[in-house]
């Protein structure tokens, strides 16, 4: 089986930036853009889309007070469509799963709209920056795990499908103290909900949460700075189980990861011994769950894990 594939991609983009008032500004931004692609194969599959495509963004920005502001931010975004080389050839008289024709090669573009806003404070030794946001994705592109032969590992692939609507909402905060003239204290949080709303050729996916969208995800860090160029740091982060893929309905463990820092900085140069993963904690960061292993091909989640313990030195010098 041969295959031929090319695409061409025009487009033209501006922002501009107004100041309303002495405290409030207006940004514009507006993006249109066509792509013409063409697929074709010795199997007589045959492909010529063409995609419109316009995106932008309308935001405001508040500045309430010194080391205050407040912003709104309106947006639509665009990722182009494209075709699933990896059914290229399949003889689809041959294949199980009946959900999988030709007309998946092809996947169209997908679009979102969002509305985020947020709040920004600094004053002496503390800030923060917290923000709420909400998205509609349409004609999301999700990517399938599929077997398209039970008992044939072989045929197990990934096709990118297109879900008519899902959302996501969420919020961010990332804050910073200065406890003392030595000690500096920092956290990050991240709170999300998705949820595939319709779905049509894969309607039993309807109602579930994207994969890989752990429901929360943090930081913390603490770092101590000697006078003399110590210093010392430790950061613990991690996030909250998650979907490994849109096949099967499989979730991670939630995992907490710790790290250290200790060296000294004099002059340009700058020394440090570090760790991270110290309590070597077991997780995983991918999943697959289908046939593999004769002679019965019994569906078994394989997993990937994620970096075991480490330790190393760091050694720089600044020019």
């Amino acid at each position: 089986m041969t295959s031929h594939y090319d695409a061409t991609n025009v487009a033209v983009f501006g922002q501009v930036r107004w100041g309303l008032s002495e405290r409030l500004d207006l940004t514009a931004g507006l993006r249109a853009e066509r792509r013409d692609a063409s697929y074709d194969d010795s199997s007589g599959a045959h492909f010529d889309p063409r995609d419109d495509m316009t995106g932008g963004e309308l935001a405001f920005s508040w500045r309430l007070a010194p080391g205050r502001s407040t912003y709104v931010r309106f947006a639509r975004g665009y990722k182009a469509g494209g075709f699933n080389v990896s059914l290229a050839g399949v003889d689809f008289s041959t294949i199980d799963n009946a959900k999988v024709t030709p007309d998946e090669i092809q996947f169209g573009p997908e679009y979102l709209t969002s509305v985020e806003g947020g709040y920004r404070f600094a004053s002496g030794r503390a800030s923060a920056d917290v923000g709420v946001f909400y998205a509609l994705r349409t004609d999301e592109q999700i990517k399938i795990p599929l077997q398209l032969r039970l008992g044939d590992p072989s045929s197990f692939l990934f096709v990118t499908a297109n879900a008519e609507r899902a959302t996501l909402a969420g919020l961010e905060g990332t804050f910073d103290w200065r406890a003392t003239e030595r000690l500096d204290f920092s956290a990050a949080i991240g709170l999300l909900e998705t949820k595939i709303e319709r779905f049509s050729l894969f309607p039993e996916l309807e109602g579930r949460e994207q994969a890989h969208a752990p429901p929360y995800t943090f930081s913390l860090g603490a770092e101590y700075r000697l006078p003399s160029g110590w210093f010392g740091r430790v950061d613990l982060s991690g996030m909250g189980a998650f979907f490994y893929d849109y096949g099967y309905d499989i979730k991670s463990k939630p995992y907490a990861l710790t790290n250290l820092r200790v060296g000294r900085d004099w002059g340009r140069w700058s020394a440090a011994l570090w760790g991270r993963n110290v309590f070597d904690e077991r997780y995983t960061v991918r999943g697959f769950y289908f046939g593999n292993e004769p002679p019965d091909f019994p569906n078994k989640l394989y997993t990937r894990l994620g970096d075991p313990r480490q330790y190393g030195v760091t050694l720089r010098y600044r020019f």
